[in-house]
């Protein structure tokens, strides 16, 4: 499955959206690993930050009420037991702003069955008044 999202607001927002099979997925994860964070911000205010994670989780699925909300595991979705890799970053002045991420994930399941998924997101703003904040979601299954 390939899941393609891109979306910017603003007066253009309805004539640049669009939207590809976006899959509902509720998962919980645990599951133990190395991760480190970094920030800074120098005299002008400026600021950038960045973590990242790499570890072994178990995803369990959850079903999820009618607004969308995790409810409880779902009995029909094996959990998939495998390796979790995030990362997170953005920086930031007075004028602009970027943040984006990556998360990859592959498991299998008591069953022997396997999922992977690859996520990337990207949300920034421009310091051109007339410019719309530029924003998408790219996902691999």
């Amino acid at each position: 499955m390939h899941v393609r999202f891109r979306a910017r607001w603003g007066a253009a927002a309805a004539a640049a959206l669009t939207v590809i099979a976006v899959p509902l997925l509720l998962a919980q994860s645990a599951g133990t690993g190395n991760g480190i964070e970094h920030s800074i911000i120098n005299n002008n205010g400026d600021g950038w930050f960045t973590s990242t994670f790499a570890g072994t989780v178990t995803a369990v699925a959850y079903t999820a009420d009618s607004a969308g909300n995790p409810v409880a595991p779902d009995p029909n979705v094996l959990p998939y037991t495998g390796h979790l890799q995030q990362w997170f970053g953005g920086s930031f002045n007075n004028m602009n702003f970027v943040n984006h991420d990556t998360i990859n994930f592959t498991g299998t399941a008591a069953d022997g069955s396997s999922f992977a998924i690859h996520l990337v997101d990207h949300l920034s703003t421009s310091a051109v008044v007339t410019a719309a904040p530029n924003e998408f979601h790219i996902g691999h299954c």
